[in-house]
Protein backbone atom coordinates (compact mmCIF):
# COMPACT_ATOMS: atom_id res chain seq x y z
CA UNK A 1 0.00 0.00 0.00
CA UNK A 2 2.57 2.72 1.11
CA UNK A 3 4.40 1.87 -2.44
CA UNK A 4 1.36 3.18 -4.31
CA UNK A 5 0.62 6.26 -2.28
CA UNK A 6 4.45 6.81 -3.08
CA UNK A 7 3.79 6.27 -6.94
CA UNK A 8 0.64 8.46 -6.83
CA UNK A 9 2.69 11.10 -5.34
CA UNK A 10 5.42 11.28 -7.81
CA UNK A 11 2.56 10.93 -10.32
CA UNK A 12 0.97 14.33 -8.88
CA UNK A 13 4.10 15.63 -8.48
CA UNK A 14 5.27 15.28 -12.20
CA UNK A 15 1.57 16.83 -13.16
CA UNK A 16 2.78 19.92 -10.95
CA UNK A 17 6.29 19.90 -12.34
CA UNK A 18 4.35 19.94 -15.64
CA UNK A 19 2.03 22.52 -15.11
CA UNK A 20 5.24 24.90 -13.72
CA UNK A 21 7.59 24.16 -16.64
CA UNK A 22 4.60 25.47 -18.82
CA UNK A 23 4.50 28.42 -16.99
CA UNK A 24 8.41 28.80 -17.36
CA UNK A 25 7.93 28.07 -21.29
CA UNK A 26 5.31 30.80 -21.69
CA UNK A 27 7.22 33.57 -19.77
CA UNK A 28 10.50 32.90 -21.46
CA UNK A 29 8.75 33.45 -24.74
CA UNK A 30 6.57 36.81 -23.56
CA UNK A 31 9.70 38.15 -21.73
CA UNK A 32 7.54 38.57 -18.88
CA UNK A 33 9.21 38.88 -15.53
CA UNK A 34 9.94 36.05 -13.89
CA UNK A 35 8.25 32.82 -12.35
CA UNK A 36 7.75 34.00 -8.64
CA UNK A 37 6.95 37.69 -9.55
CA UNK A 38 3.88 37.57 -11.87
CA UNK A 39 0.72 35.49 -11.36
CA UNK A 40 -0.78 33.14 -13.62
CA UNK A 41 -3.78 34.50 -16.31
CA UNK A 42 -5.88 33.42 -19.05
CA UNK A 43 -3.74 34.67 -22.07
CA UNK A 44 -7.29 35.62 -23.71
CA UNK A 45 -9.60 37.71 -20.86
CA UNK A 46 -5.98 38.49 -18.75
CA UNK A 47 -7.93 37.61 -15.28
CA UNK A 48 -5.62 35.83 -12.84
CA UNK A 49 -6.29 32.48 -11.77
CA UNK A 50 -7.64 31.34 -8.60
CA UNK A 51 -5.19 28.76 -6.68
CA UNK A 52 -8.26 26.17 -7.66
CA UNK A 53 -7.44 26.50 -11.06
CA UNK A 54 -4.04 26.01 -10.79
CA UNK A 55 -4.02 22.02 -10.22
CA UNK A 56 -3.20 20.03 -13.51
CA UNK A 57 -5.55 18.22 -15.33
CA UNK A 58 -8.35 18.53 -12.28
CA UNK A 59 -8.89 21.71 -12.73
CA UNK A 60 -9.24 21.21 -16.60
CA UNK A 61 -11.66 18.63 -15.88
CA UNK A 62 -13.45 20.79 -13.92
CA UNK A 63 -14.04 23.55 -16.17
CA UNK A 64 -14.74 21.46 -19.17
CA UNK A 65 -11.88 22.55 -20.45
CA UNK A 66 -13.01 26.15 -20.75
CA UNK A 67 -11.48 29.45 -19.16
CA UNK A 68 -13.59 30.08 -15.61
CA UNK A 69 -13.93 33.45 -16.59
CA UNK A 70 -14.46 34.19 -20.12
CA UNK A 71 -15.16 30.49 -21.07
CA UNK A 72 -12.36 30.17 -24.06
CA UNK A 73 -11.61 27.01 -24.94
CA UNK A 74 -8.41 25.80 -23.40
CA UNK A 75 -6.02 23.67 -25.57
CA UNK A 76 -5.96 19.74 -25.19
CA UNK A 77 -1.79 20.42 -25.27
CA UNK A 78 -2.28 21.18 -21.45
CA UNK A 79 -3.72 18.63 -20.20
CA UNK A 80 -1.97 15.88 -22.07
CA UNK A 81 1.50 17.64 -21.70
CA UNK A 82 0.20 17.11 -17.86
CA UNK A 83 -0.10 13.55 -18.02
CA UNK A 84 3.05 12.97 -20.42
CA UNK A 85 5.18 14.97 -17.88
CA UNK A 86 3.63 12.90 -14.61
CA UNK A 87 4.24 9.35 -16.43
CA UNK A 88 7.63 10.43 -17.38
CA UNK A 89 8.38 11.46 -13.44
CA UNK A 90 6.61 7.98 -12.62
CA UNK A 91 8.73 5.97 -14.77
CA UNK A 92 11.71 7.86 -13.95
CA UNK A 93 11.62 6.37 -10.42
CA UNK A 94 10.20 3.73 -11.15
CA UNK A 95 12.90 2.01 -13.81
CA UNK A 96 15.85 4.36 -12.54
CA UNK A 97 15.50 4.32 -8.70
CA UNK A 98 15.37 2.01 -6.05
CA UNK A 99 12.14 2.66 -3.92
CA UNK A 100 14.17 0.85 -1.24
CA UNK A 101 17.31 2.99 -1.08
CA UNK A 102 15.22 5.87 -1.30
CA UNK A 103 13.11 5.00 1.89
CA UNK A 104 16.11 3.79 3.28
CA UNK A 105 17.43 7.68 2.74
CA UNK A 106 20.45 6.64 0.76
CA UNK A 107 21.71 9.90 -0.08
CA UNK A 108 23.64 8.36 -3.29
CA UNK A 109 20.07 7.36 -4.92
CA UNK A 110 18.55 10.62 -3.88
CA UNK A 111 20.82 13.01 -5.26
CA UNK A 112 20.45 10.47 -8.27
CA UNK A 113 16.72 11.35 -8.20
CA UNK A 114 17.06 14.56 -7.93
CA UNK A 115 19.60 14.57 -11.05
CA UNK A 116 16.99 13.02 -13.07
CA UNK A 117 13.98 14.63 -12.42
CA UNK A 118 15.97 18.29 -12.99
CA UNK A 119 17.33 16.74 -16.25
CA UNK A 120 13.68 15.63 -17.59
CA UNK A 121 12.36 18.80 -16.39
CA UNK A 122 14.63 21.03 -17.84
CA UNK A 123 14.61 18.93 -21.13
CA UNK A 124 11.32 18.85 -21.69
CA UNK A 125 10.78 22.58 -21.23
CA UNK A 126 13.27 22.44 -24.20
CA UNK A 127 12.34 20.60 -26.56
CA UNK A 128 8.30 21.70 -25.99
CA UNK A 129 9.62 25.27 -26.01
CA UNK A 130 10.98 24.08 -29.46
CA UNK A 131 7.61 22.73 -30.35
CA UNK A 132 5.11 25.41 -29.64
CA UNK A 133 7.63 28.20 -30.83
CA UNK A 134 9.90 26.79 -33.17
CA UNK A 135 12.74 28.28 -31.72
CA UNK A 136 15.28 27.37 -29.25
CA UNK A 137 16.02 29.30 -26.42
CA UNK A 138 19.75 29.30 -25.06
CA UNK A 139 19.12 30.06 -21.58
CA UNK A 140 17.46 26.57 -20.85
CA UNK A 141 20.12 25.22 -22.38
CA UNK A 142 22.37 26.94 -20.39
CA UNK A 143 20.48 26.33 -17.37
CA UNK A 144 20.60 22.64 -18.12
CA UNK A 145 24.51 22.45 -18.68
CA UNK A 146 24.77 23.96 -15.40
CA UNK A 147 22.98 21.33 -13.65
CA UNK A 148 24.86 18.43 -15.14
CA UNK A 149 27.93 20.30 -14.18
CA UNK A 150 26.54 20.94 -10.59
CA UNK A 151 25.61 17.33 -10.32
CA UNK A 152 28.77 15.91 -11.85
CA UNK A 153 31.06 18.11 -9.69
CA UNK A 154 28.84 16.81 -6.22
CA UNK A 155 29.73 13.17 -7.92
CA UNK A 156 33.41 14.17 -7.70
CA UNK A 157 33.33 15.39 -4.44
CA UNK A 158 31.46 13.74 -2.28
CA UNK A 159 32.82 10.33 -4.58
CA UNK A 160 28.97 9.25 -5.75
CA UNK A 161 29.17 7.24 -8.52
CA UNK A 162 25.32 7.29 -10.05
CA UNK A 163 26.45 8.53 -13.52
CA UNK A 164 27.68 5.03 -14.72
CA UNK A 165 24.10 3.61 -13.35
CA UNK A 166 22.25 5.69 -15.22
CA UNK A 167 24.09 5.63 -18.46
CA UNK A 168 24.53 1.42 -18.20
CA UNK A 169 20.72 1.36 -17.45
Amino acid sequence: MIKFVYYFYLFVLGLMFWSFSSVVIHRIKSGKSWIFTWRSECPKCKNQLKPVDLFPVFSFLQTKWKCRYCKTKISMIYPILELVMGLMFLGTWYFLTDINLIFALNIEEIVKLVFLLLVWFFTVVYVFYDILFLEIPESILVILIWIVYLFLWVQTYFDLWFIPTIISN
